[in-house]
């Protein structure tokens, strides 16, 4: 009767072991998959954040160039002697 008794009782004690085991490893698997899908939530706010960033550097560069041409035809123009005094005053 009593080693019937300690059987079981060491089964049982095996038994939760088993299954306390087993639900933790089931929590990492879920941590796990939790933070994979922050990782993948994150590149994709990333990713969407491309097209707005290279439009406005497309914008950004072309309004440098324009200024860049506009200084550079003002300054050929101020050194050729071809602007007045009053034109000079105006495009400073």
């Amino acid at each position: 009767m009593t080693i019937t008794m300690i059987i079981s009782a060491i089964v049982t004690i095996i038994l939760i072991v088993m299954i306390v085991i087993y639900n933790a490893l089931i929590k990492q698997r879920q941590m796990t998959l939790e933070a994979f899908s922050g990782i993948d939530v994150y590149l994709k706010q990333r990713y969407d954040l491309i097209p707005p960033l290279v439009s406005a550097v497309k914008g950004a560069t072309y309004q440098e160039s324009f200024v860049l041409n506009e200084i550079v035809a003002l300054r050929s123009k101020g050194l050729k002697g071809h602007l007045s005094v009053g034109e000079l005053g105006q495009n400073e």
